[in-house]
């Protein structure tokens, strides 16, 4: 009988495992939903020759790998059966933008085959897909909001023994402020990802002071002046999150 396969990319590796089996269960939870996917009672076996010592330390080492470089990171999940080199056959599916959340061990023998569950979960409305376009500098991202102020230019006059008179300003400078844009960080080590983080603040730095024509979801907002870059977590498994701020509504003197 042909087995199963399945894989996990993230953004620091791929986790996977070719002719196994396993069940794909359904699940939600929760207003938003959070949905999850999860394949139970996956088998490896390992190699029948090895010594008893050596049995023990390969299924120690993959134990490790699944709860420490691949647990609480997020990727893409595909499934399929074993001959299908397309990953997209009968049988295949494929879900984006998963985290796995929880690596369950159900049971062993004599070091030599374990059996475990993978848990992934992805919330539904909470990270939507966006771009974002300031000149050159083009950024798929997930999650950010986009808040718009104008500045107020009204001016009360208060004459003795009478109410207060306002006066209207000019229009006033308008501001867009683009808040927690999350960035998905690739690299082969921490070292690699955070020199990544790194490299793509300085990137917008750089950008700073400079007016550009500004695109949010294919969206023109015209030509905007980016005032300030705000670096905001940077401890995330494979991601990063900045604000940035906009002055628009002006005239180039």
């Amino acid at each position: 009988m042909e087995g199963l396969k399945f894989r996990f990319v993230t953004g620091s590796g791929t986790l996977t495992k070719t002719g196994t089996d396993f069940r794909v269960e359904y699940g939600a939870s929760g207003d938003p939903a959070t949905f999850q996917v999860t394949l139970a009672r996956i088998w490896e076996v390992t190699d029948p020759s090895k010594h008893a010592y050596d049995a023990r330390k390969a299924v120690e080492d993959r134990v490790q790998t699944l709860l420490w470089s691949y647990r609480l990171r997020r990727g893409t999940l595909d499934v399929a059966r074993d001959g299908d080199a397309t990953w997209a056959g009968a049988g295949s599916a494929s879900f984006a933008n998963v985290k796995l959340v929880d690596v369950k061990f159900n049971e062993s023998s004599a070091n030599r085959w374990i059996d475990y569950d993978l848990v992934f979960d992805y919330s539904v409305g909470g990270e939507i897909a966006r771009t974002l376009q300031f000149g050159a500098k083009t950024v798929s991202a997930r999650a950010f909001i986009v808040g718009y102020g104008v500045e107020d230019r009204t001016v009360f006059k208060k004459p003795f023994r009478f109410a207060p008179v306002r006066i209207v300003g000019g229009p006033g400078l308008q501001t867009i402020s683009v808040t927690a844009v999350k960035e998905l960080i690739t690299g082969s080590s921490d070292l690699a990802r955070r020199q990544a983080i790194e490299a793509e603040l300085k990137a917008w730095v750089d950008r700073k002071g400079t007016s550009q024509a500004l695109l949010i979801d294919s969206t023109n907002k015209g030509l905007c002046h980016l005032q300030e870059v705000t670096a905001g977590e940077m401890n995330l498994l494979d991601a990063m999150t900045y604000d940035l701020s906009f002055a628009t509504g002006y005239v180039e003197g």
